[in-house]
């Protein structure tokens, strides 16, 4: 049998919390879990959730309803009922959605 040789990784304390939360959640030691990840895919913590077509689908529509709501910020379509604090609200959250993709 191979023996085992130790091997170590520098982390933040908070790096260090979530890898051990993530092993626990796993149900692996965070030796395991760290193995797992490098040699293996672990789709028990991260499973793939959308194909490449679903996230395109889903961009086009996202980009569709900011043109829409751009459009009502400069006043060039009616709200179809949205109050001005609505408008404004889904200003706010498109500009931080923007923000956070580095667009």
């Amino acid at each position: 049998m191979d023996r085992k040789r130790q091997r170590s990784l520098s982390m933040s304390g908070d790096a260090q919390a979530l890898l051990r939360r993530q092993a626990a959640k796993s149900g692996k030691t965070v030796s395991g879990y760290v193995l797992d990840l490098a040699l293996a895919d672990d789709t028990v913590n991260w499973p793939v959730v959308l194909s490449q077509s679903e996230q395109r689908e889903i961009h086009e529509a996202l980009t569709e309803i900011l043109d829409k709501v751009r459009g009502v910020a400069r006043g060039e379509v009616a709200g179809e009922g949205l109050s001005h604090l609505e408008v404004m609200a889904a200003l706010k959250a498109i500009a931080v959605l923007e923000g956070e993709a580095g667009g």
